[in-house]
């Protein structure tokens, strides 16, 4: 099929996520779209573990394709996107190939927020609960300090505006919520660092909490007027009154903060979902439990009692307390 196309030798890459991880089965074709995608995010190409000889009866070397034993840089050739092939064709029937081609921004000059820099730049955080909200700052922070991220910002792929727009449009709106005025990421990083440790000067913030009521609102009469004041607030640049607002609940139109091409959207931590466990106990689960802890010692691994559950040698309930007495 190469062939057909062009004489070149020795130019594509060959790989499988199964050499890392083993089959996913009906998530291969997933699994090996998500490697693809890592790699053009870092612009390598992993190398096939395990990988020591190819096999004699194929004759490789006359063909457009090579093993990469060892990880390589993924070098664009002549400046165009880099491109790869997918297949995941399964021995269910369903087979699907996919041809994936990188995103390449070409980043036009951009108008400043209209409200002028020098009033910096709203950065708004939510939450579910107040434990959330500190570590999704904490994760802010720490991805905009990272190696990766500043490396991005010196080169010019991504700006201050492009943080603050992802957040204000690309993240759903919970009740725990703080925002920041900033004109820098180092600002960002410091003031971020500094609210997380309870102290107050931090920087210009707010904190509010809409399901503790909208005590900031109330000099309000109806959202007429809110929106009325908003667009007031936004051509004097009068930052820390809309985020008052925002913290306290009102919603509005994030777009009106600039004018002519807006930030892009980019890739920033998602939210930080609590780690909560929810196990319903019988007074049998217990006394399974009890049992359990004698017992466990006679196996010697998860394995093992799955085998003895799988054998019939076990019931169900008392595998699984001493599963749970295992882990």
């Amino acid at each position: 099929a190469f062939n057909q196309y062009t004489d070149k030798k020795g130019y594509c890459n060959v790989g499988s996520a199964k050499a890392h991880i083993g089959h996913t089965a009906a998530a291969s074709g997933v699994v090996g779209l998500i490697k693809v995608l890592l790699s053009l995010r870092h612009k390598v190409i992993p190398g096939l573990m395990h990988f020591n000889r190819l096999n004699s009866l194929i004759k490789i070397e006359e063909t457009p394709f090579i093993i990469t034993a060892s990880e390589n840089e993924w070098k664009a050739e002549n400046g165009t996107a880099r491109m790869a092939a997918l297949n995941s064709f399964g021995h269910s029937g369903t087979n699907a190939h996919i041809v994936i081609k990188e995103y390449i921004q070409s980043r036009p000059k951009r108008k400043r927020i209209s409200v002028g820099d020098s009033n910096g730049i709203i950065i708004p955080l939510s939450a579910k609960s107040d434990e959330q909200l500190l570590r999704k700052i904490n994760e802010l922070i720490e991805y905009v300090a990272s190696k990766e991220c500043r490396s991005m910002i010196q080169s010019g792929e991504i700006e201050l505006n492009d943080v603050a727009y992802t957040l204000q449009i690309g993240r759903e709106m919970m009740d725990e919520r703080v925002g920041f005025i900033v004109h820098s990421i180092d600002q960002l990083v410091e003031n971020g660092k500094a609210f997380c440790k309870g102290m107050k000067n931090c920087g210009i913030f707010c904190r509010g909490s809409v399901k503790h009521g909208n005590s900031g609102m109330k000099i309000f009469s109806n959202d007429a007027e809110i929106e009325e004041a908003v667009n007031k607030w936004i051509l004097h640049g009068k930052l820390s009154k809309l985020l008052e607002i925002w913290v306290n609940g009102f919603e509005f139109d994030w777009n009106k903060l600039y004018e002519g091409d807006l930030p892009k959207r980019i890739s920033l931590p998602a939210y930080p979902f609590a780690k909560e466990r929810y196990w319903i106990e019988s007074a049998n689960d217990i006394q399974y439990a009890a049992e359990s802890a004698r017992e466990a010692p006679t196996y010697e691994s998860i394995k093992d009692v799955i085998e003895k559950i799988d054998a019939g040698l076990l019931d169900s309930n008392h595998g699984t307390a001493l599963l749970r007495s295992l882990t």
